[in-house]
């Protein structure tokens, strides 16, 4: 068998993060089952899912495990109030996000974008 690359569909959202609430943000992983057959979720139960915010550049600002991820495919992370409010933040207005989840050595980007901090 020869060596090769599966490409898949990423989820894809500019989100918009308000300072001080509670900011909710999620992806939802699923995969054709056959060809021309229909999505069907993947269960994420047994894998570890986690949000990370960079800069523009790449930069590594903040990373937290995911709240919520099960046999519905959706990971969801609840970014709480104070996430944002140290003095780091008061320059940081936007940047990229993503979602992955892993396991056994394999990571998968769930969905990504870039955001925007406004007050």
């Amino acid at each position: 068998m020869g060596n090769g690359v599966l490409a898949e569909n990423i989820g894809r959202q500019d989100i918009l993060l308000l300072r001080g609430a509670t900011n909710r943000i999620g992806a939802r992983w699923q995969r054709q089952s056959k060809l021309n057959g229909p999505f069907e979720s993947v269960d994420l139960s047994d894998w570890q899912c986690s949000y990370q915010m960079l800069s523009l550049d790449g930069q590594f600002w903040y990373e937290r495990g995911c709240d919520a991820h099960g046999v519905d495919g959706l990971a969801a992370v609840y970014v709480p109030p104070d996430a944002f409010t140290g003095a780091a933040w008061q320059a940081r207005r936007m940047g990229a996000w993503k979602i992955i989840a892993s396991r056994a050595g394999v990571t998968e980007i769930l969905g990504w974008g870039y955001w925007t901090l406004e007050d």
